[in-house]
């Protein structure tokens, strides 16, 4: 008996060894794991910072197109950084909101307003739930939204738009800035019309 009690023991103590030696590669295999996905997090963020760098250089580019007069220069332009700001920031960005507008504003100039609507109004609702109802930001997008529905010939629409836009852009900037200024002329200029 006390030979295959020292086999048990023995075999038993084979058994730890083992489990240590693989539990040993384990660990190793998961601080090298650990190790190749902080180094891909990083790559990641290098890729991302530079695809936002992308995105505005491309949005510069554009801004300047437009200032020429050669906006179906810029709607290219802005389409593509708009793609990336959504891809490292999120659809749902404040950021995205801003190019969304730039792109509405070239097709605008374009005389494309119908394409424009869907974009101020996805700039809106991102601009409301990131930046909140009473932002000058939501103010600024209820005014070019009121645009082209004055465009459209929808100028009752187009009055409660930008009478809100007023109203929010006068709380906070006050009624001698600049934006609520034209928000102003834009909201008379379209109830003289109506």
């Amino acid at each position: 008996q006390l030979a295959t009690f020292e086999t048990a023991v023995s075999t038993a103590w084979a058994d730890v060894e083992r489990q240590r030696e693989e539990r040993a590669h384990a660990e190793e295999r998961f601080e090298r794991a650990q190790l190749e996905a902080e180094s891909a997090r990083r790559a990641k963020q290098e890729m991302e910072s530079t695809l936002y760098d992308v995105a505005a250089d491309l949005g510069r580019l554009a801004l300047v197109y437009r200032g020429q007069g050669q906006p179906e220069d810029a709607v290219p332009l802005y389409m593509s950084a708009l793609a990336l700001y959504e891809q490292t920031l999120g659809a749902d960005h404040p950021e995205v909101a801003k190019d969304l507008v730039n792109l509405g504003n070239a097709l605008c100039d374009l005389r494309r307003h119908a394409d424009a609507e869907p974009l101020y109004k996805r700039a809106l609702q991102i601009d409301a739930v990131a930046l909140g109802e009473d932002h000058p930001e939501v103010a600024m997008d209820l005014s070019n939204l009121g645009i082209v529905y004055r465009v459209q010939g929808r100028l009752a629409d187009a009055a409660d738009l930008f009478a809100r836009a007023h109203q929010i852009m006068e709380a906070a900037a006050g009624p001698d800035d600049p934006k609520t200024q034209t928000i102003a002329r834009n909201l008379a200029a379209t109830q003289a019309v109506g």
